[in-house]
């Protein structure tokens, strides 16, 4: 990638007759890890990255995927949503902020007699426990953040996992088969963490894009500056991996060079949204304005709502008053509204439908 970049800004200072004024990235995915790369690695290429929902951390998300993939269970998509809606003051099947949700995947449990596929047996629940908690190794150390409630049916959430070749679940055998081991014998029910060791050990390609030290990037002559967005619901790549990154960023450049996060790194949680599915309006100061489009087709062109997206750690929430499909009707705060908001929120939906 750094070729085609250095290639690029050639050929637009030969066409134009002179380099660009400023340089600027954008990706989200492996796109978005790709952005971070070029701005650990090669500080003085871009003067601004937005980088979305990076899977930076690659051999990580790759372990994690084969660790906990064959435990997914489709009957705790609408639990989620019914158990945390609300707790930003509106009951509207979105999950904003989903790391304040205390899902309890026991409410699922089978009771004696009751169809399977509509229930939990005991040992999905511990598996779902598992899946909902943060990865550690036995003495505790992080290896990875856990699913989020609210993505079940995203891309990499339930859906992602069932049929007999399931893409997502494929994507974490893959790496470690052809190119951990380069063995096309290897089987996931073998995996252990000497598995992952080893993953970062050979760190294949230099995939993975996690150096927290961002000085000469924020401090360079370019004065780098970074938008770092992702969906609150992002099953793929758990969101926690963004949060995650954010703050070994925070903590690193406040110690080693005493500078706040504030003044060139911004991370906005988008409620609702899963893997990489973005459609925004606004700059980015305090918040941005997104839109989602009915049926999510943006070409349309036919707005269903607005919300705003808040700096981390802020969240959007209802303000009790005003038609919840307009952004101003809520403000970044804290995620405690009033306690009768739900309510408030019902009734003026009940005013709409009956206009």
């Amino acid at each position: 990638m750094r070729d085609s970049i250095v290639v690029a800004k050639h050929v637009t200072e030969a066409y134009y007759g002179k380099s660009a004024d400023h340089s600027y990235y954008f990706g989200c995915s492996s796109g978005g890890k790709q952005g971070l790369k070029m701005i650990q690695d090669y500080p003085d290429f871009f003067d601004g990255a937005v980088v979305g929902s990076p899977a930076n951390w690659w051999t990580h998300l790759n372990a994690w995927n084969v660790q906990y993939g064959n435990y997914l269970y489709p009957a705790v998509s609408l639990s989620t949503v019914s158990q945390c809606d609300g707790l930003d003051g509106i009951e509207d099947g979105i999950v904003t902020e989903p790391t304040r949700c205390s899902f309890r995947p026991e409410t699922l449990a089978c009771a004696p007699g009751q169809n399977a596929s509509t229930c939990l047996t005991a040992p999905q629940i511990v598996a779902l426990r598992k899946l909902y908690s943060p990865w550690v190794d036995a003495d505790g150390k992080h290896l990875f953040s856990g699913l989020y409630p609210g993505g079940e049916l995203g891309p990499g959430g339930v859906a992602s996992f069932y049929g007999d070749s399931p893409s997502i679940y494929a994507l974490g055998q893959q790496t470690f088969k052809y190119l951990v081991f380069n063995d096309t014998t290897w089987q996931p029910s073998n995996f252990t963490l000497a598995d992952l060791e080893l993953a970062d050990a050979i760190d294949p390609g230099a995939i993975s894009a996690i150096n927290p030290d961002l000085g000469p990037y924020a401090l360079g002559p370019r004065k780098g500056k970074v938008i770092h967005f992702v969906g609150a619901n992002d099953a793929l790549n758990s969101t926690g991996n963004s949060y995650h990154y954010y703050e070994q960023v925070q903590t690193t450049m406040k110690t080693r060079h005493g500078v706040e996060m504030d003044g060139f790194y911004r991370l906005f949680n988008v409620p609702g949204m899963y893997h990489c599915q973005w459609v925004e309006q606004g700059e980015a100061p305090e918040s941005l304005i997104a839109a989602h489009f009915k049926d999510n087709n943006a070409t349309s062109g036919e707005v269903e709502f607005t919300r705003p997206i808040c700096k981390y750690p802020l969240i959007p929430t209802y303000k009790g008053a005003g038609t919840p499909n307009e952004a101003s009707s809520f403000y970044c705060g804290s995620g405690t509204p009033g306690q009768d908001a739900p309510r408030k929120l019902r009734e003026k939906l009940h005013d709409v439908n009956e206009v």
